[in-house]
């Protein structure tokens, strides 16, 4: 079987078994960390990869390299008990083990291990190598990432508002929790096919902000441009909100049902997409229907206390679209209309006019 997977969504690092996970706790996941950067290590040559042997994962056998950064390596694995199943495998690079490294990979665990919900990957295991390295165990997500999935499978505009309704349940899961998801973007949002069905799945949560874990002022900044919110950009740490991540989803939603992003799109780097945004009002499709335009240009608003109060009401509000069209849609079956000649057009404008 080959293992060779798309490099384009490999990249987030973070990926589904078939198989429900087991339940680890938040305080065994960060469980022994604190003492990895003052304990010894063993000799290692911190660019080798190694032998299966030397891969110290405890239950966890390599299968595959599925990619590598800067600051780690993500490798697919299969466990070698009784129960069958694989996993995405994350473990810090020998030679970036240091407080600041550790400190924000205690922190992407303790999220991994506080969330619950069918679309945010799951964690199976934790633990630390011979060597000192940290390492963790998830879900993998053998899936596209949601705009490609929507584009591959030619979607119908209902079908997308579903998915994204899907992914605001999941992010406001976490801000129940007390968490932000800190890099929401079409690339962390990868979809799987379950039953028959779609289910989107919320990956990556390296920079996820977590109660009682401090988010130094340098990392208030972090994530893709493209998809932050202004106050990012000028905001410290501690000041930055739920609100951020509606105008996040908005962006999201706005790509997932256009195929690009509302405006900015000629703006290159941090500086140039902050001034475009600063600048000018976001440029919403003007195909879309009146009630999802509505929707985006209150999401995206430059004043966050303009924007939905959070993420749960931008659910709620993009829930109320979905319904309110699937309700027009029952009412043109049930009343016989058809889809030829003029009624055809009456049955479109209600379409739009939604």
């Amino acid at each position: 079987m080959s293992h060779e997977l798309p490099r384009t969504w490999l990249l987030p690092l973070l990926l589904a078994a078939t198989q429900p996970a087991t339940e680890l706790s938040a305080g065994t996941a960060a469980a022994g960390l604190e003492a990895v950067v003052t304990a010894p290590r063993a000799e290692s040559d911190p660019g080798a990869t190694g032998t299966n042997q030397e891969r110290d994962f405890g239950p966890w056998r390599v299968v595959t390299e599925l990619g590598s950064g800067g600051m780690g390596t993500v490798y697919l694995v299969e466990s070698t008990g009784p129960i069958a199943r694989r996993a995405a495998l994350k473990v810090i690079r020998a030679d970036r083990i240091e407080p600041a490294t550790v400190a924000r990979f205690t922190t992407e665990q303790q999220a991994l291990a506080t969330a619950d919900h069918e679309h945010v990957v799951r964690l199976y295991d934790t633990g630390i190598t011979a060597a000192g390295q940290p390492w963790l165990a998830m879900e993998f997500v053998d899936g596209e990432t949601i705009t490609r999935y929507c584009e591959r499978r030619e979607l119908d505009l209902d079908a997308r508002l579903r998915l994204v309704a899907e992914v605001a349940d999941a992010v406001q899961h976490l801000h129940s929790r007390g968490m932000r998801h800190g890099d929401l973007k079409p690339d962390n949002i990868l979809v799987v096919e379950r039953a028959g069905r779609p289910v989107p799945k919320l990956i990556d949560l390296g920079l996820a902000t977590v109660p009682g874990h401090a988010v130094p002022d340098e990392l208030a900044a972090a994530g893709t441009p493209a998809y932050m919110a202004p106050e990012q950009f000028t905001r410290p740490a501690a000041a930055i909100d739920e609100r951020g991540e509606v105008y996040t989803l908005g962006v999201v939603l706005h790509e997932v049902l256009t195929g690009k992003r509302p405006g900015g799109e000629a703006a290159v780097g941090a500086d140039g997409i902050l001034q475009a945004r600063l600048q000018t009002a976001p440029c919403i499709e003007s195909s879309l229907p009146r009630r999802l335009r509505q929707l985006l240009t209150r999401a995206l608003a430059q004043q966050r206390e303009q924007r939905q109060a959070s993420v749960e009401q931008f659910a709620v509000d993009l829930q109320r679209a979905v319904a309110q069209r699937a309700t027009v849609r029952r009412a043109i079956t049930t009343a016989g209309i058809t889809v030829a000649g003029a009624l055809a057009g009456l049955a479109t404008g209600w379409l739009a006019f939604l």
